[in-house]
């Protein structure tokens, strides 16, 4: 038997998949594949199952969905499974198999694409792109890019097949994220949530606050919460533990409340906001009155401007030698505000350490394209598959 030196992660509802490989020989009807799956909860419990296939298997990607019906709802773990097997090991799955299934929210219009095994991935996107009216002019150089990367992130076997290199990011493995979790909501947290909501609605004409991290009126009510707890997942994983925050777009306070709620060790937080909804000010009072162990500063301005002001440099607002361990950008969604947050962010950042969680890519082409740039740049690089770690509206990268 012999133990290859290969890892896999894929998406999954609960977990984290790290699939270890095993060859074994492949006479008559012997294994000739056999893949331990370890599922990693967020509680680091791990469960195995084995994915068997053998030589008389008629078609290997019939297995594959068999092995993913039972054990998984996800269909990014059968998609990375699907192109490891067919293409990655080249077994001999039936011709024309589907490996992919994906629209592009950041490509208005460009519908459905469909990947089988043995198309050509340049030619379905450049097919896809040729039927596509003119675009404004912030997504012209990135709309390639974000197809490119979101079918690459999923099929790595099959872009590396064909020599494609564009739209690939790379990966950190010691914080793969592309992962959800069932969520342990506590009444506290939910509690504080209302309050915000209600106090917003109170103070404002329209009733209502604007979405955030923890109430989007884009996703579903399943989907924001599997986004907030992704991104609960990603700051738990940094080391050592964040003592400071800084975000721009505090609007009515949700998201920050669910950082200081959940990240004990928090000691300082800055806000930039445009200020322009009445209940802000309102609701950062009660935010700063409910976690007042922690100092919070709120910044009033356009932060195209706030942002890269002098006067707020990292050793005023953190201190001497101190950086943000963690920055959420959840501002203006437009290309230019986007783009001037995510790089007049980068001051107050340690290259590769603190973590960098932007909100709304799924439902703003401009901020979509705003990270495409950022990445084409060399500003940031996104960390896990797909085009970041959580796909439910928000994604995560470190500055370089």
């Amino acid at each position: 038997m012999k133990v290859l030196p290969w890892f896999l992660f894929c998406w999954v509802c609960t977990t984290t998949v790290l699939v270890a490989q095993v060859e074994i020989c492949d006479s008559n009807c012997n294994i000739v594949l056999e893949e331990q799956v370890t599922f990693i909860s967020i509680y680091a419990k791990q469960t195995a199952a084995i994915l068997q296939i053998t030589k008389c298997d008629k078609d290997p990607a019939e297995t594959v969905h068999s092995f993913w019906a039972r054990h998984s709802t996800n269909r990014f773990v059968l998609q990375r499974l699907l192109d490891f097997v067919c293409v990655g090991r080249q077994l001999p799955c039936k011709v024309g198999t589907v490996l992919l299934r994906e629209t592009f929210a950041a490509v208005p219009k460009s519908g459905e694409i469909i990947v089988r095994l043995g198309d050509s991935v340049n030619m379905l996107v450049a097919d896809q792109l040729a039927q596509l009216p003119p675009l404004d002019s912030a997504l012209v150089n990135s709309r390639e890019f974000i197809m490119m990367r979101k079918i690459c992130a999923v099929l790595p076997f099959t872009c590396t097949e064909q020599d494609i290199v564009a739209g690939q990011t790379s990966t950190t493995t010691r914080l793969q994220l592309d992962a959800t979790f069932e969520t342990v909501e506590q009444v506290e947290r939910v509690a504080m949530m209302e309050t915000l909501t209600t106090l917003a609605g109170d103070v404002d004409f329209f009733g209502m606050a604007e979405g955030n991290l923890w109430t989007d009126a884009s996703q579903s009510a399943d989907a924001t919460l599997r986004k907030r707890e992704c991104s609960l997942f990603a700051v738990s994983l940094l080391v050592p533990a964040p003592t400071t925050y800084l975000e721009v777009g505090f609007n009515a306070g949700h998201s920050l409340s669910m950082f200081l709620s959940a990240l004990p060790n928090l000691r300082r937080a800055v806000e930039f906001d445009i200020c322009e909804h009445a209940y802000v000010r309102s609701n950062f009072k009660v935010v700063e009155q409910k976690f007042s162990q922690v100092n919070i500063s709120l910044i009033c301005g356009d932060s195209k401007v706030t942002l890269g002001d002098n006067k707020y440099t990292p050793t005023i607002l953190f201190g001497q030698n101190k950086m943000a361990d963690i920055i959420h950008i959840d501002g203006g969604h437009d290309f230019d505000t986007a783009w001037l947050d995510i790089v007049n962010a980068r001051r107050f950042a340690r290259p590769s350490s603190t973590l960098l969680i932007i909100d709304n890519v799924d439902h703003s082409r401009s901020l979509e394209g705003a990270v495409a740039a950022a990445v084409d740049s060399g500003v940031i690089s996104i960390v896990g598959g797909e085009t970041g770690a959580c796909r439910y509206g928000s994604v995560h990268a470190y500055y370089l």
